[in-house]
């Protein structure tokens, strides 16, 4: 495959992803309220791995957990379980608008994280399309500018624990994507399971009908990042990946306010501009990662 047609199948995966994310948030709404995240991730990673077993391990055995450098798994999958709990605090002190506002600049700080780590340098030119959408991620989001300084601190830890997870995404493409996502779900599944409360939580039919449903859309989710940075760089990918707080609004018919639509033609622009890259300009696809064990 070419470069341009890894770039542009590089975004397209990418877009599929925040609608797919998009999809799992309205599928959280499903779960009952009183779920601590411990709960939430045990369920929903632990329905990852069952997928994970069921469907790929009967072909590929136990070889779906070799890997040249389970360090570097083991850090992606931790960062998968350090956001949500730092997100879930920084929400808690500032409240979802402003959490969620603050944690699309996750793809920003691992184009920071990247340029500084990989070998694929970002100029400004090229940076300037997420640069873009970010901002009109953080403006579609409206949030109320509530100020905590340690929701603050959490939301951006966060963001940068979503940063370094694309980072090393990108990194690990040399290996195969089951081998990356069982890593990941157990490197949750297993320090929320300890966490879990004394008291178990009763779940109805639906809450366990949900949670699997939540499971299966974010392995989804995961797994289309996954390919997306196997085929193109992170600051293409980082515009299309901001494009989930659109399909939230488009997917649950949620209000557009001024800042709103004006955040949706940021976000569009920058999309717009790295398509134009892809096209006419297409970066070469470089197969070694730059980070080792």
């Amino acid at each position: 495959m070419r470069p341009r047609q890894h770039m542009l199948a590089g975004m397209g995966l990418a877009l599929c992803a925040a609608m797919l994310w998009a999809l799992t948030l309205g599928v959280s709404l499903l779960v009952p309220a009183g779920m601590q995240t411990p709960e939430l991730l045990s369920g929903r990673y632990g329905a990852q791995v069952f997928l994970l077993v069921a469907l790929v391990m009967p072909r590929r055995g136990i070889a779906m957990m070799r890997t040249a450098r389970p360090a570097l798994q083991i850090v992606r999958g931790l960062t998968m379980l350090v956001m949500p709990f730092a997100f879930a605090f920084a929400a808690h002190r500032l409240g979802a608008g402003e959490a969620w506002a603050a944690l699309w600049l996750g793809p920003l700080f691992g184009l920071v994280f990247g340029h500084l780590a990989l070998r694929e340098r970002v100029s400004w030119p090229m940076a300037a399309p997420a640069l873009l959408a970010t901002a009109g991620a953080m403006l579609a989001h409206t949030p109320a500018r509530t100020m905590s300084i340690g929701g603050i601190a959490a939301v951006l830890v966060a963001a940068a624990s979503f940063g370094v997870f694309l980072v090393l995404t990108r990194a690990l493409r040399d290996e195969r994507p089951a081998t990356g996502l069982l890593w990941t779900a157990l490197c949750v599944l297993l320090p929320s399971l300890a966490l879990m409360p004394f008291e178990p939580l009763i779940l109805t039919r639906q809450a366990v009908a949900a949670l699997a449903a939540m499971g299966t859309l974010w392995l989804l989710v995961l797994f289309t990042i996954d390919e997306s940075l196997r085929r193109a760089p992170l600051w293409v990918i980082a515009p299309c990946l901001l494009t989930e707080v659109l399909w939230v609004r488009l997917l649950f018919h949620t209000p557009w306010p001024a800042a709103a639509r004006e955040g949706a033609v940021a976000i569009a622009i920058g999309v717009a501009v790295c398509l134009w890259h892809a096209w006419r300009r297409p970066a070469p696809v470089l197969m070694a990662g730059g980070l080792t064990a």
